[in-house]
């Protein structure tokens, strides 16, 4: 027995028993941390969480139906799901594994966030531990950076895709760098394909562009400094063959990786030139758009004080839009990153801060023109994203490696020298939480006049001191927690240095319990808002049953599912604010109900143009676009002022309890009608016209090109009805008594194809947003028909790409047992 424990204990200080410690504590923290989702069976219920359980609800009906939604009609009048990347079942092979655990062995809801937490601690542990870091230090880098707020904070507000995105950062690197060093091509390479396929698979394509990237800073930061070292050792053209053959290696796997995911990418890819993503004249988005979100450099200071800006939400006191968190990088983790630039000079190191400052000024976004307008305008496909702050990712694994560097170096180092360094820094922290003690009061008073006018969240003056008094309240025991966080951790380090017998076990340990400590402050505010503004409405982690009343009909959904016919909604908080929170409600698509209305980060270019056009013709007293797009019901959040077209029809509260009411539109046009009056126009000209009061659609039609069979002005007899609609399918009997234009009320989008007869016709762009057919005489079976073959001859080639990386996988792991390997370094 005693033999067996002893090499129980002996097997725990090999690799492997070291990395099941690893696993084991990264479990044991993912359960604290997030101990009501995997004991509570409580679930996150964000606003951005609603909207994806819409657009799955929408989803799911279609696969129950046997068919696979690629178009979802109810939002914004209709647009691509696949390609916009709303709901993609069946293409991330790691969900069929989290699938089956929840299924067969009751794992928690959540198990797909959790589970890539867990990946992203691990596969920092392991990259660390690879670069020769104390696998101690690497545990606790793991553990901190599955803590790291900015990742628990967009899991827990609805960004799961982007959470679970990030869980291939450290894996990319990892394998890359292993390459870079020569431990294994083949393999290494195989691998590196299938973290980065399946960081794209996963579906959040900004984080898996950053992923990319940072491969590609490891070859330019390695690759030039192999270039300068053959430069000093007069042999540059060995470090030019050396370097060109790493970049074409990675370019093998790159399109090995963009092969794996072609399902995915080249859908997404080909939907972007018709989406905001791609709409300007660069073919990106729109320059204002894009850099909404960036990162003011004095904000630098919430890296380390959090509520330096007041926070998030309504505290919030910085200069983006709206936030709901800082992004701190901690007091326990920025100290030893220091320690790493003066301790700890490796040329692994100087990388992580190159890293780490390259993502940090990107971050800045308009705020540093310099260097994000130059990757805005030349830097392939950087212009499709938006939202600069997001790249603060990539910098807080660049500063978990350096925390672990800092730590490791610490650990080895003289420790008669360590200890003069770190009664120093004893002395320094007592002066730092001596400061915060005593600044208490400015924070308490002159703070509060200083950043009233800072408040966004009222413009009652009063409100604003009283929130901004709240601000100050919440920075200055900020101050003060982080001073004796300093100060504890001071004391650990000189503990270390004084005592021999601490071990380097022990004093990672301390480390550990402090940098959790230090992030669980602002973690606690983030998974629980309501304990931060003292408001149960701001509570995020609820009740699964609680949950499920947004996906339950209320009884303004039963009574606009009541109704019969083909119709949309106009959802308007109020005639002042006709397109604010109502409007972006995706809610309405859960019972089948299409609206105008919605929210998307990508929505369609042409539909996005056409908005103001909408604006504007209510605005100027017309109803023409209201009618032209089958908008039967407006539902409205305060009564509306009398109308002749406009019926009150239900008054109520929806399922929170917010006051609506419903008018019928008598004016609605059906989703299909014939006109006969045409006129060529391109976009700009076609929706000035008609936001114009004078604009009728019943009788003239904007053209984007003049019709293949021309026209007969004048009252008609023609006639369209509806017979059949799916999601991917909808088909019109029509009786025309002359030439004319079938003008259909369904978003243009190219991938729609149609026949007449079974014949094959050309789509018309009808008043900048809409379709039309130019149909003789007679009657006709009219049949829209969404074009799905990309998405098919994808699928093709990524099965084919993904078996091709496995069997290379595979190959590679045989001649390794065989004992032969590449040797070929880079």
């Amino acid at each position: 027995m005693a033999a067996t424990g002893s090499s129980g204990i002996r097997f725990l200080y090999t690799p492997k028993g070291v990395f099941l410690v690893a696993a084991a504590v990264m479990m044991l923290a993912i359960a604290f941390l997030y101990r009501e989702l995997v004991f509570g069976g409580k679930v996150f219920f964000a606003s951005d969480n609603q909207a994806a359980a819409s657009f799955a609800a929408v989803g799911e009906k279609a696969l129950a139906a046997g068919s696979y939604p690629v178009w979802n009609p109810y939002l914004f009048s209709g647009m691509p799901s696949f390609g916009s990347l709303s709901y993609t079942p069946w293409i991330y092979p790691v969900n069929f594994v989290v699938g089956f655990l929840r299924r067969a062995l009751f794992f928690p809801e959540y198990t797909w966030l959790l589970f890539h937490t867990f990946l992203t601690g691990l596969g920092t542990y392991l990259l660390l531990a690879d670069r020769g870091v104390t696998r101690a230090a690497a545990i606790v880098a793991g553990v901190l950076m599955m803590w790291m707020p900015n990742l628990v904070a967009v899991g827990a507000n609805g960004h799961g895709s982007q959470a679970c995105a990030v869980a291939y950062l450290p894996f990319a690197l990892l394998f890359w760098d292993r390459i870079w060093r020569g431990k294994g091509l083949v393999a290494n390479g195989a691998a590196l394909a299938l973290v980065l396929g399946f960081s794209m698979l996963r579906g959040h394509l900004q984080v898996s562009y950053y992923t990319y990237l940072l491969v590609g800073l490891h070859l330019l930061f390695f690759g030039t400094a192999r270039i300068v070292d053959g430069l000093r050792e007069r042999a540059p053209g060995r470090a030019l063959a050396g370097s060109g053959f790493a970049a074409g290696a990675l370019a093998v796997i790159v399109a090995l990786s963009l092969a794996m995911c072609a399902v995915l990418y080249l859908p997404v890819h080909d939907y972007a030139q018709y989406s905001i993503r791609g709409a300007s004249a660069a073919g990106g988005l729109d320059y204002g758009y894009a850099t909404s979100w960036s990162l003011h450099p004095a904000e630098t200071l919430t890296f380390v004080a959090p509520f330096s800006y007041g926070f998030g939400k309504e505290l919030y006191l910085g200069h983006m839009p709206f936030t709901d968190y800082p992004n701190y990088l901690g007091i326990v983790v920025s100290a030893f990153a220091l320690v790493a630039l003066f301790a700890a000079r490796t040329r692994w190191v100087l990388f992580l801060a190159f890293v780490a400052l390259f993502a940090t000024v990107v971050s800045f976004g308009k705020f540093f023109p310099p260097v994000y307008d130059l990757l805005f305008k030349f830097l392939p496909y950087f212009s499709k994203f938006r939202v600069p702050v997001m790249i603060l990712i990539v910098q807080q694994l660049a500063v978990i490696g350096l925390f672990a560097a800092g730590l490791d170096a610490l650990i080895r180092s003289d420790r008669t020298q360590l200890r003069r360094w770190a009664l120093r820094g004893l002395m320094a922290a007592g002066v730092l939480f001596l400061v915060a003690i005593f600044s208490h009061g400015y924070w308490t008073d002159g703070f509060v006049s200083a950043a009233a006018g800072k408040v966004r969240a009222t413009q009652n003056p009063e409100e604003q001191r009283m929130v901004a008094r709240l601000a100050g309240g919440f920075i200055a025991a900020d101050f003060v927690q982080i001073g004796l966080l300093a100060l504890t951790l001071a004391a650990a380090v000189f503990a270390f240095a004084s005592m021999r017998r601490m071990s380097a076990v022990t004093l990672c340990l301390l480390v550990l319990l402090l940098g959790a400590v230090d992030y669980h402050r602002v973690d606690r505010f983030i998974l629980h808002p309501e304990v931060f503004r003292s408001h149960d409405a701001y509570r995020i982690i609820r009740d699964k049953p609680d949950t499920q009343r947004y996906l339950q009909t209320d009884d303004m959904m039963t009574f606009l599912q009541q109704q019969e016919g083909t119709f949309r909604v106009f959802p308007m908080d109020s005639p002042q604010r006709p397109f604010s929170a109502l409007f972006a409600s995706n809610r309405f698509m859960v019972f089948d109900i299409s609206s105008v209305g919605g929210y998307h980060p990508a929505k369609l270019s042409a539909y996005d143009a056409f908005l103001p056009a909408f604006a504007g013709a209510l605005a100027n007293g017309s109803f023409a676009l209201l009618d032209m797009m089958n908008v039967r019901y407006v539902v409205a959040g305060a009564r509306l002022p009398d109308h002749p077209q406009l019926q009150p029809l239900w008054t109520g509260r929806d399922f929170e309890g917010q006051p609506r009411a419903i008018y019928e539109n008598t004016g609605a046009l059906p989703r299909a009608w014939v006109v006969g009056d045409y006129r060529v126009a391109g976009s700009e000209q076609v929706l000035e016209a008609i936001a114009q009061p004078g604009f009728d659609p019943r009788r003239m039609v904007y053209l984007d090109r003049e019709p293949p069979l021309r026209p007969e002005a004048g009252d008609s007899s023609a006639a369209a009805v509806e017979t059949r609609r799916t999601m991917d399918e909808v088909a019109f009997a029509v009786d025309m008594d002359r030439p004319g234009l079938l003008v259909v009320s369904e978003v243009f989008y190219p991938d729609w194809k149609a026949t007449v007869n079974g014949a094959p016709v050309e789509v018309l762009r009808a008043n900048g947003v809409l379709r039309a057919l130019a149909l003789p005489a007679g009657h006709h079976e009219v049949v829209f028909v969404y074009d799905r073959s990309l998405i098919e001859k994808s699928a093709g080639i990524s099965i084919g790409a993904f078996v091709l990386t496995l069997l290379v996988l595979v190959a590679s792991w045989v001649t390794r047992r065989k004992g032969a390997r590449w040797k070929r370094s880079l």
